[in-house]
């Protein structure tokens, strides 16, 4: 069983003022996150905006994200798509372009059943022969894998890896928790969401971490995720409080109406030196300015930009 472990950062796709991908920032991010330690990729979920790509932009960063990976780190490559026949194709291509593996939520639009998302994943999974993951989103896909839907797809499937990202009035932490209970090592939990990074390795109930500040500062999350490992929760807290929760919490401060931590994000990377451009697609919007100076004394304030 192949464990993805450590910090995954949910890889931005940089745009151009045109709108269109590019390619030569997205290296540039795929750079900076190696360099800076990160433990794998995730390739194309909610903060590489995949819903807003055509099918050929999305086979594209494939192949340019196993370019640059250089089998330094594993890529894991995001399928999700409402039709099955469209994501069996994608995880086609991802496997062809070298992914380690493939990541896709829930089917989105059409509402579903338990078995027919079994269906889904069964398609994925037997379309190719690399590790499937489970996306568990249901604050986009409006469907929940259930406790029962994952069990049964890693004992029949052998899918074995799942993100797991916040439900209404529940963390992930508890989820991943029950996961472990009920499947020990079967279970190769990764949760969503950087503000429970520190809980979630020092309680043990997870092995990896996705959610988009990591794009930011994977240098301070691979040092707190390393004092974890070590047994040196103080320095661990030291990071997660001062540093990593001001930048976590930021979305959460500026706007309660829609996503906004891809556009924090980009415009952080932009000021490090790291993407040409903050610009995010349609139907997102741009930072307004109040928006902007926030960000800019909360990175100022972390130590993230001088």
């Amino acid at each position: 069983m192949q464990t993805f472990r450590g910090i995954i950062p949910p890889v931005f796709t940089p745009f151009k003022p045109d709108g269109e991908i590019d390619e030569d920032s997205f290296s540039s991010l795929i750079r900076f996150l190696i360099d800076n330690g990160v433990h794998a990729l995730w390739i194309e979920g909610s903060s590489g905006e995949f819903s807003s790509l055509t099918i050929e932009e999305r086979k594209r960063l494939y192949e340019l994200s196993v370019e640059e990976a250089k089998g330094k780190v594993p890529v894991l490559a995001g399928v999700s798509h409402s039709s099955t026949k469209v994501a069996v194709e994608l995880a086609k291509h991802a496997e062809k372009a070298g992914a380690d593996a493939v990541q896709a939520t829930p089917p989105f639009y059409f509402q579903s059943s338990q078995s027919s998302l079994f269906e889904h994943y069964k398609a994925i999974k037997e379309a190719v022969n690399i590790p499937v993951a489970m996306y568990d989103n249901v604050g986009t896909t409006h469907h929940t894998l259930s406790i029962d839907l994952i069990v049964r797809m890693v004992k029949e499937l052998g899918i074995r890896t799942i993100k797991i990202c916040p439900y209404p009035h529940q963390t992930p932490l508890e989820k991943a928790m029950k996961l472990k209970e009920i499947l020990g090592d079967e279970i190769n939990n990764i949760v969503a969401s950087a503000q429970y990074a520190y809980w979630a390795f020092s309680m043990g109930v997870a092995d990896g971490v996705v959610s988009a500040p990591l794009n930011v500062a994977p240098r301070e999350f691979v040092e707190m995720y390393e004092a974890v490992k070590r047994g040196d929760d103080s320095t661990a807290q030291e990071i997660q409080y001062r540093k990593l929760l001001p930048l976590t919490f930021c979305s959460f401060f500026l706007s309660r109406e829609e996503m906004i931590y891809t556009q924090i994000g980009k415009l952080i990377l932009k000021w490090r030196g790291v993407i040409s451009h903050e610009t995010v697609r349609k139907p997102l919007s741009p930072l307004k300015d109040w928006q902007i100076k926030y960000v800019r004394s909360m990175a100022e304030y972390t130590g993230i930009i001088s």
